[in-house]
């Protein structure tokens, strides 16, 4: 996964029922509702198991460490979604443990390199990468009011584009991406042609090609890559990229028609899908 600071979650916590109030005036749903969408699960069906399960959060030591409070803050997510949780006093195996000796239905842990949440009745494991970019488009699924048959721009074709890039299509969208490993995308794009019977379009220049879309994936890890001479009063753009690639001054343009989030939306579709197997 992306490496987040501290920075990027200091403040979630106390403004988790104003993100919520955010996400229901740029989506018309709160966070529960937009993981639901992505998830093409029940929100009525989901609002009766969620209560049910106790998720365990596992902080790990190895690597880099442990980010200040990025424990809690999952713990608090998953909580405003309706779950029973709590951090584990030990860490690594011995919170794996601990998790287990609780009676844990969900697991969610990171390290360097992984976030996932692993449901322990059925061993599934769902990954930050693909509920990031499963939560994002799915925003701007409701953003735009629907987008099948629309054409929508991703940049980024890494874990988290990738997933979007799948919704998307799932949502019957028309997409296209931008990124500089083009025979990575390539390779991508034709695996997509086997499986969904539509082609990916590859875009070779991120500034000759941004403008010509109002619907934007930002998805890459690059810093400012859309200005505000990209971007028109039309453009709705949803962003999991960190750090954020929408300069200061197109995301003051742009308003209401940003959303961007560092954890909230990948955790909650993540814990969502987990117990929704």
């Amino acid at each position: 996964m992306t490496r987040l600071k501290t920075s990027d979650i200091a403040g979630i916590i106390p403004c988790l029922a104003q993100f919520d109030a955010v996400l229901e005036r740029k989506t018309g749903k709160n966070l529960f509702g937009v993981a639901c969408h992505g998830i093409r699960a029940d929100k009525n069906k989901a609002s009766r198991i969620v209560p049910k399960l106790t998720i365990a959060v596992i902080p790990f030591t190895s690597g880099l460490g442990i980010i200040s409070n990025f424990c809690l803050t999952v713990k608090e997510i998953v909580a405003h979604l309706g779950f029973l949780s709590f951090v584990t006093h030990e860490t690594d195996a011995s919170g794996l443990a601990e998790a287990y000796e609780k009676s844990a239905d969900i697991i969610m842990m990171a390290d360097d390199n992984r976030y996932i949440a692993l449901q322990l009745r059925q061993m599934k494991i769902v990954d930050n990468g693909w509920a990031t970019g499963n939560a994002f488009a799915s925003a701007l699924d409701l953003m735009a009011e629907g987008l099948k048959d629309k054409n929508v721009l991703v940049t980024g074709c890494g874990p988290v584009g990738q997933a979007a890039i799948q919704t998307l299509m799932d949502f019957g969208a028309n997409v296209s991406v931008y990124d500089p490993y083009v025979e990575k995308t390539r390779a991508f794009s034709l695996d997509l042609l086997k499986l969904y019977k539509k082609r990916l379009m590859i875009e070779s220049s991120l500034k000759d090609s941004v403008g010509k879309y109002r619907y934007i994936i930002e998805a890459s890890t690059a810093k400012d890559i859309i200005d505000i001479d990209d971007i028109s009063q039309k453009t709705i753009i949803t962003a999991p990229g960190v750090p954020l690639g929408v300069t200061d001054r197109a995301v003051k343009k742009l308003g209401s028609q940003i959303l961007h989030d560092t954890l909230q939306l990948g955790t909650a579709t993540m814990a969502l899908k987990a117990a929704m197997f």
